[in-house]
């Protein structure tokens, strides 16, 4: 795969440069032998050498140049000798100062092959008069230069075929080197790409960076990626292994009401054993209870699977928040299993409406409070305060109690766990899990503030319904 990539590139890059250098060869043949004018003038200067013969006239007996002709030379910063058949100068026009106003005809082979004191000159031919002339037209050395090349014709033409060759082959070669160069330099980090997806496949986290080029911004991604997996990845082991511990406990917590249930069972069916009636009554009573454990631990997973799948219908109306907590305060407060513990509750209304399905609020406050009666000590105080404004209703379930190592309050919400100090007691492991789904079903908020062996608050947080 990492050679198909690098292939590819290399054969971009070949298609880039023939292209460019097809590209530049007919640019170059172009201006080559395109005879470009400049304000409609021919720019050859044998031709404008040749044109300016019909610019030289003859009246009496003298040469001039006409109108055109003085502006062609003005134009090209050129001037002009006509020399008679001796070698004379008869006419001069533009002609600097010091130049020669005689020439032998070896001066002329001389000057046509030659620049001279910083001007290329052009020698040619007119016949005025019956009378053949020389003229002379010089142009500035910076506008016009010529350069004499001595080739020898059998041997180039012979030489040619072998000349191209070896410049195409050399040219190829150079294309491949430095296409191979260029591409290798470019696919670096796709292999890197390639190799660093490969990795979190295989679910190695490892990532090759790169901190500048146009794949930078790929890079940070796949990083940013990486890194969310990684940590979905740590929080699902962690998630297995809460799930193996909850089986565990829960393998426990159904064998131990279970086996109450079976032994009083087999007991009551024994019939070489007579029991009184206050004796089936109380074996029937145990009978009754561990099967209500039993029952609240498969409705616990029954809601808790219902509410993280969205599949459970909310029965909201307008219901009085503060008259289920106070319902809820006096049953704990009847509760002969809960007179070691100060339960104190306080609200600022003697009514608070909101629109809400008052089976599962009661439901997740229940689970909230009993949290806190259940898992602290004797003569631990606990108070329950309501408090409201325009916006919303807040409720504080506060005690004084053992409160909760720090390590353990991200996971307090999380289904299947259960804290250091719950090993003594009965539970699923899903009461706050199951309150946070519900108030959070409501569009509402639960927080909780803890310090061990100060107390732990948990705040939960009901919106009002906005007319």
């Amino acid at each position: 795969m990492k050679w198909k990539i690098t292939l590819l590139y290399i054969a971009s890059i070949i298609g880039l440069l023939l292209t460019v250098l097809i590209v530049q060869v007919a640019i170059v043949t172009y201006f080559v032998f395109h005879n470009n004018k400049l304000n409609h003038q021919e720019s050859s200067p044998e031709e404008i050498t040749l044109n300016l013969k019909k610019q030289i006239q003859w009246m009496n007996g003298n040469f001039y140049l006409t109108k055109k002709g003085e502006h062609i030379l003005t134009h090209n910063k050129a001037w002009m000798q006509i020399v008679d058949t001796n070698g004379n100068v008869v006419y001069n026009a533009h002609t600097p100062k010091n130049v020669k106003q005689h020439y032998t005809a070896k001066d002329i082979v001389f000057l046509y092959k030659y620049s001279v004191d910083g001007y290329t000159i052009f020698v040619s031919e007119l016949e005025k008069n019956n009378e053949k002339w020389s003229y002379i037209v010089a142009f500035p050395y910076q506008r016009v230069s010529r350069f004499l090349i001595y080739l020898n014709i059998n041997n180039m033409f012979s030489l040619y075929p072998y000349g191209i060759l070896m410049l195409v082959i050399a040219a190829i070669l150079c294309v491949l080197i430095f296409a191979y160069g260029v591409a290798k330099y470019m696919a670096r980090p796709v292999w890197m790409l390639m190799d660093n997806i490969t990795n979190l496949s295989k679910g190695i986290y490892e990532q090759k960076s790169v901190n500048k080029g146009i794949y930078k911004d790929v890079f940070a991604s796949l990083k940013q990626l990486s890194t969310n997996l990684q940590e979905l990845d740590k929080k699902r082991k962690q998630l297995d292994k809460m799930r193996e511990e909850w089986i565990t406990n829960l393998t426990h917590d159904l064998k131990t009401p279970l086996s109450s249930i079976k032994g009083y069972s087999e007991l009551l069916a024994d019939k070489n054993y007579h029991f009184t009636t206050e004796e089936r009554a109380k074996y029937a009573k145990i009978i009754e209870s561990k099967s209500l454990y039993i029952e609240k631990l498969i409705d616990d997973l029954k809601l808790t699977y219902q509410l993280k799948n969205d599949i459970l219908p909310l029965n909201k109306k307008d219901t009085d928040i503060i008259k289920i907590l106070r319902d809820l305060i006096i049953s704990y407060v009847n509760n002969p299993a809960y007179q070691d513990k100060n339960i104190e509750f306080i609200a600022n209304s003697t009514s608070l409406i909101l629109k809400i399905d008052e089976k599962l609020i009661q439901r997740a406050l229940n689970n909230i409070i009993i949290n806190a009666i259940v898992h602290n000590s004797s003569g631990t105080h606990i108070k329950v305060d309501v408090k409201d404004d325009k916006h919303a209703v807040y409720i504080f379930v506060e005690d004084n109690g053992r409160g909760i190592p720090e390590e353990e309050l991200e996971h307090l919400f999380d289904r299947y766990f259960r804290g250091s100090n719950t090993k003594n007691i009965e539970g699923s492991g899903l009461g706050l899990a199951i309150a946070k789904q519900i108030i959070n079903a409501h569009n509402g908020e639960i927080h909780v503030q803890s310090k061990w062996g100060k107390g732990t608050t948990t705040t939960v947080v009901l919106k009002k319904r906005i007319n």
